[in-house]
This record gives structure tokens, C-alpha cells and sequence, in this order.
């Protein structure tokens, strides 16, 4: 080998992202394409009741999860028709994640057509106690874990009505014909990203705080890292040559047009 040590190729680095049903990621993957091209990313879409576990076994670097807003809105998060405990935070996991709130999110009721929610634009937590209906997520009408899907198809069918995030139905509901009324309650649910402090997988935290940083509207131009300051300022500094060479040329093109009017020769008229 000439005298020269091999060295080992450092293996790209991988970010596998957990990202709630409801939640879209299109916009957060091309700002984070724009600010680490380096990195590749594997999106992982999961339901709410399992956010915590695939986290905690590590499958996950970092989970895009749905939880209760803070200060807790109790009277709301009882409202919900799918997996309400599973948003809560364990207590085993509290105090060894990092959580960054990214939005809160809005209810909605979900019946069937020509329900009596639909006879306001919005539903008011006393139009809700009036409704007869039976409870979707209570009684008979109890969604499994891992079928969220199941309260729109209770809610069209007439068999109840429901309350779910309104990102939640419109990710379900593609081919759903109920309704979904604007449910007016305090924000009972959030999204937010969630890390473990410690962990044993490869992916680098510096790695996370970046795509965390782009989560929050952080793009290349603004980055922390040194190597993208250094590349922005690179940048602008061949865009401000390429300004003084293009304002040179300008000028030495009507100089050299100024020095041949002056040679050109002029002509006399002639006296009649």
C-alpha cells in the first residue's frame, strides 16, 4: 500500500423516524433533503399506542408522537374515541426523553350524514352532551389497539358518534362518507418529537438535534454546524465576485464603446 494506512470507511449515518398516523412529514423531509443531504432517512408511520414501545426498544431514533397537551386538558382528552392512555407519557420514560412540542391539534366530531352536528359550523361541548348517540371508544363500541380506522366505520354506519384529531380522520379517511364537525374544546393533543437522552443506536445526536432544528423551520441557510456556515458563506462570497466581474465587464464594454466614438472620424458639412 505505498506506506499508507487504509482506513475504514465510516458508514453513512441513518435516521429512522416514528411519525404518528395524521401527522405529515412532506415538507419536514425536504427541508431536512435541503439541510443534511448526507443523511439518509427512514420514515416509519405508527400508530399512537405503539409510539412509546417501538421507542423504547429503540426501533426508532426519534418519534414525530402524539401526546396530551400541557397544562393537561383532562375533560378533552376523555373525549377522544381512540386509545386515550396511550398518549400519556409513561412514567418509566418521563424523565429520560427529550420532547420538542411542534403543533397542537384540533378535534373533531365524527357521525354519520345528516347528523345533528352538522346543523352548526361548530360543536360546542354542550351540542356534544346532547347528542343520544352512543359513544364511539366506550361500550359496545370499544376500538382495538391498532385499528383507529374502526371509528370511522362506526361513525358512518350510524352506530355512534366519535371524537378524534382532525389530522387523524383526514389521514383515515380517504374513503370515508361521514362527517367530521369542528369540535370547540380546549386542545387536548399535541405532536411532538421525542428522543431518548441515552441511547445505544449508531445515529449520532448531533444528527437529531439538526433534524429537530429543521422541524422547527430551520433551513441550511441558518444551520448550526460549521460546515454549513462555511459552505453559505462560500457561496455568497463567488456571488458577490461574480457581481464585481459582471459590473467590470459592463464598464470596460462602454469604455472601449466611448474610445471608438472618439476615434470615429466626423464630417464637415459643406457651405452652399
Amino acid at each position: 500500500m505505498n506506506g499508507e494506512a487504509s482506513q475504514a470507511t465510516e458508514p453513512a449515518a441513518l435516521l429512522r423516524i416514528g411519525c404518528v398516523y395524521g401527522v405529515l412529514p412532506d415538507k419536514w423531509q425536504r427541508r431536512w433533503s435541503e439541510n443534511r443531504p448526507d443523511v439518509t432517512t427512514e420514515w416509519h408511520f405508527i400508530d399512537a399506542a405503539e409510539q412509546w414501545k417501538k421507542l423504547a426498544q429503540q426501533e426508532l431514533d426519534i418519534v414525530l408522537a402524539r401526546t396530551v397537551t400541557d397544562p393537561v386538558q383532562r375533560s378533552s382528552i376523555d373525549l377522544l374515541s381512540y386509545a386515550p392512555a396511550a398518549l400519556w407519557i409513561p412514567a418509566d420514560v418521563h424523565n429520560q426523553i427529550n420532547l420538542v412540542e411542534l403543533y397542537e391539534e384540533k378535534l373533531a366530531v365524527i357521525a354519520r350524514k345528516k347528523h345533528d352536528c352538522t346543523l352548526v359550523d361548530v360543536v360546542s361541548e354542550a351540542d356534544w352532551e346532547s347528542f343520544s348517540d352512543p359513544r364511539i371508544g366506550a361500550g359496545q363500541l370499544i376500538i382495538p389497539e391498532g385499528q383507529p380506522e374502526l371509528a370511522l366505520i362506526y361513525a358512518e354506519s350510524g352506530a355512534g358518534v366519535g371524537v378524534l384529531p382532525e389530522t387523524l380522520v383526514k389521514a383515515l379517511g380517504a374513503e370515508y362518507t361521514g362527517v367530521a364537525q369542528p369540535l370547540a374544546v380546549p386542545p387536548a393533543t399535541r405532536i411532538c418529537a421525542v428522543w431518548f437522552k441515552e441511547r445505544t443506536a449508531q445515529c449520532p445526536e448531533a444528527v437529531i438535534q439538526d433534524f429537530v432544528g429543521a422541524l422547527r423551520g430551520r433551513r441550511a441557510r441558518s444551520s448550526r454546524t460549521e460546515n454549513d456556515t462555511q459552505d453559505v458563506e462560500q457561496r455568497r462570497k463567488a456571488k458577490r465576485q461574480q457581481k464585481i466581474a459582471a459590473s467590470r465587464r459592463k464598464t470596460r464594454a462602454f469604455n472601449q464603446q466611448q474610445k471608438a466614438a472618439r476615434k470615429r472620424p466626423r464630417h464637415r458639412r459643406r457651405r452652399s
